[in-house]
């Protein structure tokens, strides 16, 4: 059967809301491929500006800049091939790259700045060691009107609880998380 997404009337102007529903549908499309999909029209505003529709996959665009960002203000959604199939230090160089990117965007703040670039580095690794998927998606928004900046990352791995299962059975989902925040408990790759 085709399912039919009609986005006619859809207008969403939330990074991390347009990220999570990107990958769904690029995922589920990928998975099933039987999408049919219905446009407001070409070019829409700030969906069209964030990459939203390439990251879904959905509709022929228009090419559009990859990776575009201006530091401070914002970056478009950002697919991260985690396993570039180079090396390890290639891929872990990209994830300093773009950490660096999304610690830009508060550049205002120099050592807040360092410091989120550190924890946006270990988000991202994360992904790369524990939820079983090679890449995620990033993507920022500077709102100047309201002194908001807004980060989003998003991956479709197996969870953290899913990945601390493997290595600790029998505890609850609250347990699990809570245990995952401790250093070095979940310092194993998958990779």
């Amino acid at each position: 059967e085709e399912i039919c997404l009609d986005f006619t009337d859809f207008i969403e102007t939330n990074p991390f809301n347009m990220l999570t529903i990107a990958v769904a549908l690029k995922d589920f499309n990928k998975r099933y491929n039987n999408l049919k999909f219905i446009k407001r029209k070409a070019n829409d505003g700030y969906m069209h500006y964030m990459g939203f529709y390439n990251i879904c996959n959905i509709f022929d665009e228009r090419p559009r800049k990859e990776n575009a960002y201006k530091t401070g203000q914002y970056i478009s959604m950002t697919k991260i091939d985690l396993c570039t199939g180079s090396s390890f230090d290639a891929d872990y160089e990209n994830i300093i790259n773009e950490s660096r990117k999304l610690s830009g965007m508060l550049n205002y703040d120099k050592r807040l700045s360092d410091y989120t670039q550190y924890c946006f580095r270990e988000m991202i690794r994360n992904v790369y060691e524990h939820s079983g998927m090679d890449e995620v998606y990033v993507c920022a928004q500077y709102w100047p009107s309201y002194n908001l900046v807004e980060i989003s990352i998003v991956d479709n791995g197996c969870g953290v609880k899913s990945a601390m299962e493997k290595k600790f059975k029998g505890m609850s989902e609250e347990e699990l998380l809570s245990l995952a925040l401790k250093p070095g408990i979940s310092a194993e790759s998958n990779h």
